[in-house]
């Protein structure tokens, strides 16, 4: 989903299948295909659960939203094991921070709960997740290669006996400069 602010409208351009910004009470511009509203407490409202901000221009144009850089703490990209507090059991995940392209500076959560990543998109669920990785990033990324047989950075097959007891694979230690 893009936010965007063109003078006192803010516009929602959102992919097929997203319907956050009519359940926080925006309304379909068929003609321009986007979610519109004047009312900025309804815009703030979205831009919060959806973990994005928007940028207010002093004149009228056309802003990308900015990535919501200062929202998450610092957690590398890969894939990381974590005991859920709650239901106290072991639930993984990925992160992605894409470097280039219109996502660059984003960080996206999927949990992985089967062969296919679910993205989550609730901003306190996405945070408290991200949290609790940050803590230890390097344990959480090789409890996940460890559990899986998968490396914690990469994702693929750990073929050795080393590589599969410390969770991640040589190539990506030495890329992340463990020994």
């Amino acid at each position: 989903m893009e936010l965007l602010k063109v003078g006192e409208t803010f516009i929602a351009k959102t992919a097929y299948g997203e319907w956050e910004a009519k359940q926080a009470g925006f309304t379909w511009d068929p003609a321009s295909k986007v979610w519109k509203t004047s009312d900025q407490t309804k815009a703030h409202a979205l831009a919060i659960k959806v973990g994005q901000h928007y940028h207010m221009p002093e004149t009228p144009s056309l802003t990308p939203a900015q990535p919501p850089v200062d929202l998450w703490p610092a957690v590398p990209e890969g894939k990381f094991a974590i005991t859920d507090p709650a239901e106290r059991i072991l639930k993984f995940y990925q992160v992605d921070k894409p470097k280039e392209g219109r996502w660059a500076g984003w960080t996206f959560l999927k949990v992985l709960a089967s062969d296919t990543p679910w993205p989550i998109k609730d901003h306190q669920t996405k945070k408290g997740i991200l949290d609790q990785i940050a803590l230890d990033p390097l344990g959480a990324m090789a409890r996940y290669g460890q559990s899986i047989g998968s490396c914690g950075y990469c994702g693929k097959t750990l073929t050795d006996a080393t590589s599969r007891q410390i969770g991640i694979g040589p190539v990506c230690r030495k890329s992340l400069g463990l020994k």
